[in-house]
């Protein structure tokens, strides 16, 4: 859909597979059952309110305030879906996790804003990867 603002865009949709993608990858779960209660769902909302706090510290203050709503309706949204970044990891591919959370992280550790959930999920996901020069 045509946007006014990309870098907006670019920045909300950071901020929802910030939320998503890894921990769909490091649970092997589908998308909904980020909202559900237990493990996932409350590493759910830990990880929405700590890269909210990181987006708000770097300027993107509309999207960190709408973070926890927006990734909850998209989990709703595409409940069944399993992350291109779950297939990914069950597939043993390489990951965009680098350009996700390790894109956030980078961001965070040049401005002094600690990002400690993000940088755990960024390690674990890389940890599934497949290691380079493996067959």
């Amino acid at each position: 859909r045509p946007v006014d603002d990309i870098e907006h865009e670019m920045w909300r949709k950071l901020a929802v597979n910030c939320a998503i993608n890894a921990l769909t990858a490091v649970h092997g779960c589908p998308n909904g059952a980020l909202l559900e209660t237990g493990a996932a769902g409350e590493a759910f909302a830990a990880l929405c309110t700590e890269t909210a706090a990181v987006l708000d510290a770097l300027g993107q203050h509309v999207i960190a305030a709408d973070l926890p709503a927006t990734a909850a309706e998209v989990a709703r949204r595409t409940a069944a879906n399993r992350s291109s970044m779950l297939q990914d990891v069950l597939a043993r591919r390489r990951t965009e996790i680098d350009f996700i959370n390790g894109f956030l992280c980078r961001r965070a550790d040049a401005a002094g804003i600690p990002c400690p959930l993000n940088h755990a999920l960024w390690t674990r996901v890389r940890a599934l990867e497949p290691r380079e020069g493996a067959a």
